[in-house]
């Protein structure tokens, strides 16, 4: 997603340095989804465990490293790092899900993450509008 930030200074609050940029996330997790009802029409919560990862594509540095490639042998080369990190999230939740069909799902909620990251917002709220279909 895009974003705009602003790095203030601490010993010169007027000192500021603007940023924009591509920010890319991800997260790896398990769900556990249980409605409420018996019912086609019935709310439902929703619990998630996981790793959630967060890069900047801010620049940070230059880097070397050596690896081996199966085609060319051992390689040494530099590269880009930038800022990111990662840690574990979890997530709690709640909405209404709709299941019309026994193969099709619709379901729409709100969603609180928690991130545990140094240096990161340490919570997010989401809309979830979620559709798919079911294999029995």
């Amino acid at each position: 997603m895009d974003y705009t930030a602003t790095i203030v200074n601490q010993d010169d609050p007027l000192d500021k340095q603007h940023y924009s940029g591509w920010l890319d996330t991800g997260n790896f997790a398990a769900s556990a989804i249980f409605n409420l009802l018996p019912k086609a029409f019935t709310p439902y919560v929703q619990g998630t465990v996981g790793w959630a990862l967060i890069d900047t594509n801010i620049p940070s540095g230059i880097s070397t490293g050596c690896w081996w490639d199966p085609w060319w042998g051992y390689i040494c080369d530099g590269y880009a790092t930038t800022f990111g990190e990662d840690g574990v999230a979890y997530s709690l939740g709640g909405g209404l899900s709709l299941q019309p069909l026994d193969i099709f799902f619709l379901r729409v909620g709100y969603d609180r993450m928690w991130i545990d990251m140094d240096g990161a917002a340490k919570s997010a709220d989401m809309i979830r509008v979620d559709a798919g279909f079911l294999y029995h």
